[in-house]
């Protein structure tokens, strides 16, 4: 990211979303040197900028490649973050990663949403960071502190990808609720007919369980995207898996917040 004069054209300050050097915040995150390699972890969304204090909130995208991290093991900073600059300098002021080593395509591409919010009776300047897998991310705007706790769990890391070693931990923001589906229960399958359910159970349980981190099932574009966070339903579209058996199965995420589920339908062979 490049910020420029806007009278002579002249560059002001760079900041680079991945290390460039092995002395840079972050660079350990990327085992084997592999900052050095790596690309994407772009910011292809929008920013939102504090003009009064000069603050830029940047979210990053999921470095490359999307779905498979094998060559670029460990937590991978400062892809899928909220990142806040100094808009004058460039220099961050502080940082929150919402996915540690993304594999899930949970890129941050809806504009950090800067609100006023009144909390136990104290009024908070804050930025509330919405994402592809339903959490809402709130912080202090100006120290980055979190206004309610976010709590590292661990969660599922067996894959069968070759090379692939997913992070043992990811962050689960305790308020607000999750806006979409967290994960498929077996009971949420489409239950049209029993065959239909019995099917549907058997690919949730061959592609590894229905838990969070998992696999993407909120597709590329996820819960919200550029629209932000907006009182529109969620914005999941259909997938399509198929199985080792050859059935396919297009899966629908629906709803939202209490409403939310994810149904499955058997494709016609």
């Amino acid at each position: 990211m490049q910020a420029f004069d806007a009278r002579t054209g002249e560059r002001r300050w760079v900041f680079f979303t991945i290390p460039q050097s092995n002395d840079d915040v972050g660079a350990d995150t990327w085992e084997d040197g592999s900052w050095r390699y790596t690309g994407h972890a772009n910011m292809w969304g929008l920013m939102s900028l504090d003009a009064g204090r000069g603050l830029l909130d940047v979210p990053t995208s999921t470095p490359s490649s999307d779905y498979w991290g094998g060559r670029r093991l460990g937590a991978n900073l400062f892809a899928e973050s909220l990142v806040c600059l100094d808009a004058r300098t460039g220099r961050r002021q502080w940082h929150f990663q919402a996915v540690h080593h993304g594999v899930w395509d949970y890129d941050l591409a809806a504009a950090p949403k800067l609100v006023t919010i009144t909390v136990d009776g104290r009024e908070i300047d804050a930025v509330a960071q919405v994402s592809k897998h339903g959490f809402t991310f709130v912080f202090d705007r100006v120290t980055g502190e979190p206004v309610w706790p976010i709590r590292e769990r661990a969660v599922d890391t067996e894959t069968d990808a070759p090379g692939e070693v997913l992070h043992p931990t990811q962050p689960f923001p305790t308020k607000p609720p999750p806006f979409t589906a967290q994960g498929v229960a077996l009971e949420d399958e489409n239950d049209l007919t029993p065959e239909i359910h019995a099917l549907a159970v058997e690919e949730i349980v061959f592609l590894g369980g229905g838990a969070p981190y998992l696999y993407a099932f909120d597709s590329a574009t996820g819960a919200e995207i550029w629209r932000g966070a907006t009182p529109l339903p969620t914005n999941a579209n259909p997938m399509t898996y198929r199985g080792e058996s050859g059935r396919q199965f297009v899966v629908i995420a629906t709803g939202s917040r209490a409403q939310a589920a994810l149904v499955a339908f058997a494709r016609s062979r």
